[in-house]
């Protein structure tokens, strides 16, 4: 027999594994399609046939109610309706083959789709039900739900509020430190130093101030500014601000507690200047009013360290205040180097005892005895004892912050006085020696709880030999 070579067409084979050539393949697809055809028309001609059934009996049996055949008329219309559903999906599975996107999956995976979204609402309602009071509850259940949910609300506000601070404490970090870097960059400006003029006007000499420093970049964002304050070696190094109004009597030191210095609200708020103070206020070249002999400068005690919080470690540690003796006070003309003497502790609401000193009422001094009483009452609170000398005429300058050492309100205070010429090079002369003081006059409130007394005997007071003393005795 000879047989005929098999092409790529011809090698297909049909449903039934018999290889098809290419010129039948039309043929058997039209006759395939055909016999589709026919069996669907056959099993819908099924169908109505069992339905007319159906409807037959049902008319029958409502007719004859009665009648002994009633019973098996209803059994033939409920087979008839059995056989037409059964008709029915034969032919939607005819109509409808498997992998053509049938019906039944779709409805399947609707149905699937539905299951899913009532078992997450379910779940949902479920879970909400152990915490909210729900219809049903008993008295106790629903007192201990809402216990929960006000004990989640007061965890909630309490979260938002510390991450707020924490937030705001970082964001000021950030922006003072912006203002570092901006000065930074504008220290290559010639460095604004005095010179002394003659007046033949006033027939006297005074102070020409040239032009601002670098600190004058900073005044187009903050006009309150008057200056700069850094101790080498540590994070005290911010710009000052003072804010004033036209009336010089009205207090505005509240003004920066809570206000950065883009006048933001902030929990650190900003170093500033008492409003009482007069500190290089210069118009046209020349300084209008002479300087406050005693400025004084506050800043938040800070958990960070950052404003005044470092200022802390000196009541710490003796070393601490040997390595950072010299403050560092720039206006926006000059600079100006002050050396420490005295770290105290103060309570902030004692104004009347023997034990008070509010060191910061005092802005300037009428006379020598004034000036004397209030740098020896620095030294008898001292904490750090040292060889710098204080004498009548040194300007002074006093830091001033909270601090809890001692009581919730007490006052840490560090005083210093004005480098002098001949100290130039030789700054930090009497602080070697510094060391802790054992007679310290502490606030009133911490005799209460120690039987430790000072010892006005064993005080070395600045000044003139005879010293006013009465104001603290032996039995103190």
């Amino acid at each position: 027999m000879n047989r005929q070579p098999v092409t790529a067409a011809a090698g297909l084979a049909d449903g039934y594994g018999a290889p098809v050539s290419g010129t039948e393949r039309p043929r058997r697809a039209s006759h395939d399609a055909n016999g589709r055809e026919r069996q669907i028309n056959a099993i819908l001609a099924e169908t109505a046939a069992a339905r007319r059934t159906a409807s037959a009996g049902k008319r029958k049996t409502d007719i004859c109610p009665g009648t002994s055949g009633s019973g098996i008329r209803a059994d033939a219309a409920v087979t008839g309706q059995k056989s037409a559903a059964k008709a029915k999906r034969r032919a939607d599975m005819t109509q409808y083959p498997k992998g053509n996107g049938a019906r039944s999956a779709d409805a399947k995976t609707q149905s699937g789709n539905k299951k899913k979204r009532k078992k997450k609402r379910s779940t949902f309602t479920k879970v909400l039900k152990c915490y909210i009071p729900w219809r049903g509850d008993s008295v106790a259940d629903a007192f201990r739900k809402i216990v929960f949910f006000v004990a989640l609300c007061i965890v909630g506000i309490c979260t938002f509020l510390i991450s707020n601070y924490y937030i705001g404490l970082y964001h000021d970090k950030q922006a003072y430190r912006e203002l570092q870097k901006t000065l930074e960059d504008h220290r290559n400006i010639t460095p604004s130093e005095p010179v002394i003029r003659y007046d033949p006007d006033s027939d006297d000499f005074y102070e020409y101030f040239d032009h601002m420093n670098e600190l004058g970049v900073l005044l187009s964002q903050n006009p309150d500014l008057v200056g700069h304050i850094k101790i080498e070696g540590t994070p005290v190094d911010y710009p000052v601000v003072q804010k004033r109004t036209s009336d010089p009597n009205e207090n505005t030191n509240d003004y920066y507690l809570n206000r950065n210095f883009a006048q933001e609200q902030s929990n650190s708020g900003c170093i500033f200047m008492d409003f009482r103070c007069v500190f290089d206020r210069v118009v046209n070249h020349m300084r209008i009013l002479k300087n406050s002999q005693n400025l004084i400068v506050y800043g938040h005690n800070m958990n960070n360290k950052t404003m005044f919080g470092s200022l802390r470690d000196y009541t710490r540690s003796p070393l601490y205040y040997k390595e950072h003796p010299i403050v560092e006070l720039q206006s926006l003309y000059k600079t100006y180097y002050y050396k420490i003497f005295s770290v105290f502790v103060v309570d902030g609401t004692d104004f009347t005892s023997p034990y008070a000193f509010d060191c910061w009422n005092t802005i300037d001094f009428s006379d020598e005895d004034e000036f004397y009483e209030y740098v020896n009452n620095a030294k008898k609170r001292n904490l750090i004892s040292n060889d710098v000398d204080v004498v009548y005429g040194d300007p002074i300058l006093t830091l001033y912050t909270c601090n809890s050492m001692i009581t919730n309100e007490g006052k840490l205070i560090l005083m210093c006085r004005l480098i002098r010429e001949d100290e130039k090079g030789n700054e930090k002369i009497g602080t070697e020696t510094a060391e802790l003081n054992e007679n310290v006059l502490y606030p009133e409130v911490y005799y209460r709880n120690h039987d430790q007394t000072f010892d006005i005997s064993k005080f070395v007071p600045y000044g003139p030999k005879k010293q006013n003393t009465d104001s603290v005795t032996n039995s103190n």
